[in-house]
């Protein structure tokens, strides 16, 4: 990762055409330049900033923060220095992207410091807010990918053209800004522009995707549900579960049969509040003097109702739990079991009031060797706690908490960006719901976090996830994504009807027509930590040439084909690799 220092803040150049001052939100506490010297000693005086941090000789001067309105004559500005003061300075000035700074730099990566340290965490709140919007980006891209691969598969069976997605996929672009798919919007813009574009999104592209029925549980699998006054159990070939009305409806027992392993020491899957004094960005416990206090756990008292909605006949159970805590606090639960998994499938549907904050907590027996977490950039493996206490750390879509006797662990998965904290008893609590107003520190509002958009959210949403136990095997023999995939995301598998590779840790992630418009590009994520080489088969048309690409669909170089297998070489994480039939 390139990583650039900026002396000041990330919108330094939007002042260039005025005086002393500040600038901020689209305002200027300044006077406008009135004289080229003017904007030629601005520039000056940033080169003078950022020169001591250019090892390279190259210097970024970042322009067009948030909400600022474009620079007039900003290329008269920049033309007049090259003119007047680049024979005097040395320094040529452009007007150019990041990704050309990037370029420029990579020439001389030998003069480039290089460090390693985790900054995180830093500002968790956001992360866990809008749970179902951020679902919902997740939903879209997911869509998209299912969608050109079913394309692809229509066309190489001669079935079906290829669709046009290029409206949905501006929306899931637009959906990755800074202040959309991390819920730090202002309410209005969410409600009346990103919830409808999502929405009008999905709808259009699942119309293209077909009907998948879900897969029969095998009949040779079995699964009991028993009920009596104050337990429910729920049994397979896995596990054994016991409910516990008395306890709000929260796991007092999970025998993992694989292991002989008890799970759990407590209660589980219990839903807690906290008392939460961050807002849209920070947590309660990130807040200097903020407040992260649990007010209410269990919620034995708030059980409205528990049902068994299906008893497991057809291989499959469902328990329904409801509870209102008060009138602007009220949550639905949904266990899913089955016949055939060591996983079960968990939804929490609700609300919570002002300053408040649901988790759902799990009190496992493992006592934290390890706590590996799946991030976009890869698989790292985290202490329990940093900075704060608890620690919630961002998380992609699934942890893995590891016994110290590296003997069993405990996996969780979900549905979309979010928030999970372990601790060194055994905890784990993941954020569910989130209604936290603004930052406050002993009462008092911090007015920076609130100007553009506050963490008010009364409104309903849905928390999906799952849980199963496991073995002494490492993460990487596991493949936990893999296994979140088949739980969250079955849908998925067309991946695998459609290109097979011979390496269990590099995972297909998209198939699609090539922009071009001749050949199928496919995209490869590699979890295993270093080089592998990998084997692509495609189940179809016979290959007949394929090549190395960029992210862009740029050649980078033939590929070897052979008997119909095409050979990548995986030194990073990615690659991508273009067929032609």
């Amino acid at each position: 990762v390139l990583a650039h220092v900026t002396p000041t803040f990330y919108d330094m150049g939007d002042l260039i055409a005025h005086t002393d001052g500040a600038a901020m939100m689209g305002l200027y506490l300044a006077l406008p330049a009135e004289k080229p010297s003017q904007t030629n000693q601005k520039i000056d005086r940033y080169i003078a900033k950022l020169k001591p941090y250019a090892p390279t000789g190259y210097m970024w001067c970042p322009i067009g923060g948030d909400f600022m309105p474009p620079v007039k004559n900003l290329l008269a500005y920049i033309d007049e220095y090259n003119r007047t003061r680049y024979p005097i300075t040395g320094t040529y000035v452009v007007l150019a992207a990041l990704e050309d700074y990037m370029d420029l730099v990579s020439f001389h990566q030998d003069k480039l410091p290089t460090l390693k340290f985790d900054p995180n965490p830093y500002w968790t709140g956001f992360y866990s807010s809008r749970p179902h919007m951020k679902s919902l980006c997740r939903d879209l891209s997911r869509s998209l990918f299912l969608a050109e691969a079913y394309g692809v598969q229509a066309e190489d069976r001669g079935t079906g053209k290829y669709p046009d997605l290029w409206e949905p996929w501006y929306v899931s672009a637009m959906s990755n800004h800074h202040d959309f798919i991390t819920g730090t919007a202002r309410d209005e813009v969410l409600k009346n522009e990103q919830l409808p574009l999502l929405r009008g999104a999905i709808d259009f592209t699942r119309k293209l995707i077909p009907e998948i029925s879900p897969e029969s549980s095998d009949e040779n699998e079995k699964l009991t549900v028993t009920e009596d006054r104050d337990l429910i159990a729920v049994e397979n070939r896995y596990y054994l579960i016991a409910i516990d009305k008395s306890k709000g409806g929260t796991i007092t027992r999970w025998l993992d049969k694989t292991t002989g392993e008890e799970v759990v020491t407590g209660p589980s899957n219990e839903v807690a509040l906290y008392r939460d004094s961050g807002g849209m960005y920070l947590m309660g416990m990130e807040v200097y003097k903020g407040i992260w206090k649990e007010i209410s756990a269990g919620g034995e008292r708030a059980v409205s109702k528990l049902l068994i909605v299906k008893d497991g006949s057809d291989g499959e159970a469902r328990i329904e739990i409801s509870r209102t805590y008060s009138p602007t606090t009220r949550v639905t639960q949904r266990l899913i079991f089955e016949s055939d998994s060591p996983a079960v499938r968990m939804e929490l549907i609700g609300r919570v009031g002002g300053s408040q904050t649901a988790v759902v907590r799990f009190r496992t027996t493992a006592k934290p060797g390890r706590f590996v977490q799946n991030l976009t950039y890869g698989v790292v493996e985290r202490p329990v706690e940093r900075h704060y206490q608890p620690t919630f750390w961002a998380v992609k879509d699934w942890v893995d908490l590891i016994d110290q006797s590296g003997k069993f662990g405990f996996n969780l998965a979900l549905t979309a960006p979010g928030a999970v904290s372990a601790r060194a008893d055994g905890t784990i609590e993941a954020v569910a719901l989130r209604n936290a107003k603004a930052e406050r520190t002993l009462g008092f509002i911090h007015a920076f976090q609130t100007i553009v958009a506050n963490g008010r959210d009364p409104s309903e949403h849905t928390f999906a996830y799952a849980v199963w136990p496991h073995g002494p095997e490492g993460w990487l023999e596991r493949r936990p994504w893999s296994q979140t995939l088949k739980l969250l995301h079955p849908d998925e598998k067309i991946m695998t009807e459609i290109v097979m590779t011979d390496h269990p840790d590099v995972e297909v992630t998209t198939i699609k027509k090539s922009e071009a418009g001749d050949g199928v590009v496919v995209r490869l994520y590699r979890y295993a930590p270093g080089p592998v080489t990998v084997n692509l088969t495609w189940k179809g048309r016979p290959v007949k040439s394929a090549a190395l690409i960029d992210a862009l669909e740029r050649e980078l170089g033939p590929l070897y084909l052979k008997d119909g297998k095409v050979t990548v070489e995986m030194p990073y994480a990615l690659a991508s690799a273009l067929l032609k039939f």
